[in-house]
């Protein structure tokens, strides 16, 4: 029997994973905390209802996995991502480590903080922001977890993300529909200051090569992305 590729988190980063095993033959287990989904999934998906929180339900729904994809999230919120955020990683590294699971976890930008020019997988984790240092923190546990053994882990990290599913984003709701009926697209921030966007099936792909690829764990990779 092959080894599941299961996937926490059924948004549009966790979507945009399963679209891509699946291209490849992969079977796929997705787990989300209601155990339904706003779109269908294809029938050869498994979703699991389950509390990624909980280690113990973790140990059991990561049974005869090889890869773990993290890919779910917290409201957004500074208040959410400090108080659910870290739980949710030790949930699943405890389920990964108890099973022989390897971890890719899908990231965004925040624990940079405030950059002025290029981010770059060099720049120090010294966000400010408790948005910033949540992401930062559960990054570093994640990376602690693999440098004492407890699991095989690496990092995908993309920018503000577009594309499928894609809705509460810079480049969602705001802006495609209105732009799709010829009105005026809402913008936020400087819309003339140069910004990187993630197709989220750029940032799909980009996972899975992680998790197939040796020597991608331990690391922390920034997903490949057009030019501002």
């Amino acid at each position: 029997m092959q080894a599941y590729q299961t996937i926490v988190g059924t948004g549009p980063l966790g979507l945009a994973v399963m679209r891509e095993l699946l291209a490849q033959g992969k079977a796929v287990r997705m787990v989300n905390r209601s155990g339904k989904t706003k779109t269908s999934l294809p029938q050869a998906v498994e979703l699991v209802q389950a509390d990624a929180s909980n280690p113990t339900r973790m140990r059991e729904v990561f049974k005869e996995t090889a890869v773990v994809y993290h890919c779910a999230t917290a409201p957004y919120t500074g208040k959410a991502w400090e108080t659910l955020l870290a739980p949710l990683m030790q949930g699943i590294i405890a389920g990964a480590a108890a099973n022989g699971a390897k971890v890719v976890y899908g990231d965004n930008v925040y624990a940079y903080g405030h950059v002025r020019g290029p981010i770059a997988e060099e720049l120090p984790e010294t966000a400010t922001t408790r948005k910033g240092r949540a992401r930062a923190r559960i990054a570093q546990m994640l990376r602690d977890a693999h440098t004492r053994g407890e699991v095989q882990a690496t990092i995908g990290r993309g920018s503000d993300f577009f594309g499928p599913e894609v809705l509460l984003s810079l480049l969602g709701d705001r802006a495609f529909p209105a732009a799709l009926q010829g009105k005026a697209a809402s913008m936020i921030g400087n819309i003339d200051m140069p910004h990187t966007y993630t197709f989220i099936d750029d940032f799909g792909k980009a996972l899975v090569t992680l998790g197939a690829a040796e020597q991608a764990y331990g690391e922390t990779w920034h997903v490949p992305t057009r030019k501002p």
